[in-house]
């Protein structure tokens, strides 16, 4: 589960880092609102959303049906795809990538 790994390879292993991660969660596979483990993101700097139409990876990836998709932006970036550092998905499919971009900009 892409969520899973962003908690333990992106949050735990960077606790002193200053970025922000927005989650937003979707209603596939027959999930609910109430299938999420609000345990899961509970680091400060994560806010989680629940966007059952899809919106958020419209504007992201074009694709209101997508999901377990990642896009990284600088800390000036507007949301939209021509403003996207990088995108991926599945998560765990392109976690490197995800890794190496997410560290790239840290330094």
């Amino acid at each position: 589960m892409g969520a899973s790994w962003v908690r333990r390879n992106i949050l735990d292993e960077n606790p002193d880092a200053d970025f922000a991660v927005h989650v937003v969660w979707v209603p596939q596979l027959g999930a609910s609102r109430g299938d999420i483990d609000p345990e899961l993101f509970s680091d400060p700097r994560v806010t989680t959303y629940w966007d059952p139409a899809g919106v958020a990876s419209e504007a992201v990836v074009g694709d209101g049906s997508a999901y377990d998709v990642y896009a990284l932006y600088d800390g000036d970036a507007k949301l939209g795809w021509e403003t996207t550092l990088a995108t991926g998905r599945p998560v765990i499919a392109d976690a490197e990538d995800l890794r190496a971009r997410l560290l790239e900009l840290l330094s």
